[in-house]
């Protein structure tokens, strides 16, 4: 199967959850003008009995092309969001919320590093 990887925009991939971007969006700066800040900018939803709010950080590797998807992740009862540590595009490859994904209705999208 071969994925044509799309520009990720909010509209394109709203079915699949919110486009974090502080791109066209007004900052407030703070700390003696050291400090864009951005406020609100996601909602975030958390299901089931254990609903804290955590924040954990995974470090990935570089994948080479052609690239090859062997697995998907489910998240039911939480968000999950991709921020890159350093200033770089990567491409994110999801599904239509389901128990077993459904491969045809695979999508990729490239996040550019400045979103």
């Amino acid at each position: 199967m071969n994925l044509v990887i799309k520009n990720i925009t909010k509209e394109n991939f709203s079915q699949f959850g919110q486009l974090i971007s502080t791109k066209d969006l007004k900052s407030e700066n703070i700390n003696s003008d050291t400090t864009k800040s951005f406020y609100d900018l996601v909602d975030i939803e958390i299901l089931g009995e254990n609903n804290q709010c955590r924040i954990n950080f995974f470090k990935a590797k570089k994948r080479q092309f052609p690239l090859e998807i062997n697995m998907l992740e489910n998240h039911p009862l939480s968000s999950q969001s991709f921020i890159p540590l350093q200033n770089t595009s990567f491409i994110v490859v999801v599904a239509p919320i389901s128990k077993i994904p459904d491969l045809k209705l695979l999508e990729a999208f490239k996040v550019p590093s400045d979103e």
